[in-house]
Order: structure tokens, then C-alpha cells, then sequence
């Protein structure tokens, strides 16, 4: 989705959900043999985003926390969610014209992420009512200001330095190219951030 956003054309939110499977794995398909956002895609991504994160995340992660407790019914489980990714408006990654994310649509990411928070957070509560020792875990605010364009800056942006891991997207003989997987993932100051979310939660988790 990111990746859909960044490239010139329509805005992100009225653009068209592409699936890509991953080249190493050919995707996870699900027992009916089919991926898991092949029913969403083509159509826009403010109506595709939301229903994957509804239909297919949320009861994907309330399933993973059943059977968690399930294999360890006296572990205490402790679900860390997303920060919204853009800070600033994400005005550093227009640099170059044509690309790069607008103000409005850094505003309805992060509100993507607002509404991921939301579902997961249900979830957990859902398993804390039957009887699981489980506690989501948001992370927002510990990374307010501090996202891509921030602060100081605690999660990369657009990285192209690709690493043995990536894949490029043009490979040739002398030439490589391609958004690396450190994209939009967190750097060391990042994890730190999440860490000091999970030990400020643990603080303060309820004795069971």
C-alpha cells in the first residue's frame, strides 16, 4: 500500500488495492487457495485497507492469541501494535515532483494505522474476556512526532541500499535497483521506542 502510494497518479486512497506476492514464497494462500487480499483487489484502497484489516487481520490475530494460549495456557501474551508511520505530514518524502506522499495522504495512512490500532485492540480484549492473560499494547505514543519526517526520525523512509535479503526490482549484470525491506521499518532508536512501550505496559500490567 505504501509502495501504491508513492508512485505518481491518483491519490492514495481512491487508487486500486495490487496484491504482489513475494518472489521468494509465491504468497501464503489461504485453504481455499486464494491469497489473502485476492477478493480486494482492484478495488480502492480507502474501502480494501480497512475491510483486510477487518475481515482478515483482526480475526487472524485473535486466532494466533487463542492458540498461543492454547499451547501455553499460563503465559502472559502481550500484543504490540503499529505506530502510524508518517510524521511532518510526510513533506520529506516529496523531494523529488511527481513522487512521494501528500499531506492529505500521509493524514488517512496514519488514520489506516489509527483504525489497525483499533481492530487489534479489540481482538486482545476479545480473548481477555474468555479468560486469556493477554494485553494489547499501543506504541503510538511513544513514536508521536518521532515517525518518518520526524524528530528525531526513529522509523526509515525510502531506502534503496539493498541488502542480500533484497530483491531487487531491476537486476541487472552491473546495475540493481529496488525499495529495500528496511523501507519504512524501524531503526535501532525505533526498536528502543517499542521497547520502552512493552516495559512501560508490563509496569503497569494487572496482576492476574
Amino acid at each position: 500500500m505504501i509502495t501504491q502510494c508513492i508512485m505518481p497518479g491518483s491519490p492514495c486512497d481512491t487508487k486500486a488495492w495490487k496484491h504482489t506476492e513475494d518472489k521468494q514464497d509465491k504468497g501464503n494462500p489461504l485453504p481455499d487457495g486464494t491469497v489473502p487480499d485476492g477478493p480486494y483487489q482492484g478495488r480502492p484502497l480507502a474501502e480494501a485497507a480497512l475491510d483486510i484489516i477487518s475481515n482478515i487481520v483482526g480475526p487472524s490475530v485473535q486466532e494466533t492469541v487463542a492458540q498461543i494460549h492454547a499451547q501455553a495456557p499460563n503465559a502472559r501474551i502481550v500484543l504490540m501494535g503499529y505506530p502510524p508511520l508518517l510524521s511532518n505530514d510526510a513533506l520529506c518524502l516529496s523531494r523529488v515532483p511527481g513522487l512521494g506522499i501528500s499531506p492529505d495522504e500521509a493524514q488517512w495512512l496514519n488514520g489506516v494505522a489509527h483504525y489497525l490500532a483499533q481492530v487489534m485492540f479489540e481482538a486482545a480484549g476479545s480473548e481477555r474476556r474468555q479468560g486469556v492473560d493477554v494485553g494489547y499494547v499501543n506504541p503510538q505514543a511513544f513514536f508521536h512526532g518521532k515517525a518518518i519526517c520526524g524528530d528525531p526520525e526513529t522509523i526509515h523512509g525510502i531506502v534503496t541500499d539493498l541488502t542480500t535479503s533484497d530483491i531487487p526490482n531491476i537486476d541487472w549484470p552491473f546495475f540493481q535497483f529496488g525499495l529495500s525491506n528496511q523501507a519504512f521499518h524501524p531503526k535501532i532508536a525505533g526498536a528502543r521506542l517499542y521497547a520502552d512501550a512493552l516495559e512501560y505496559a508490563l509496569e503497569g500490567w494487572p496482576k492476574s
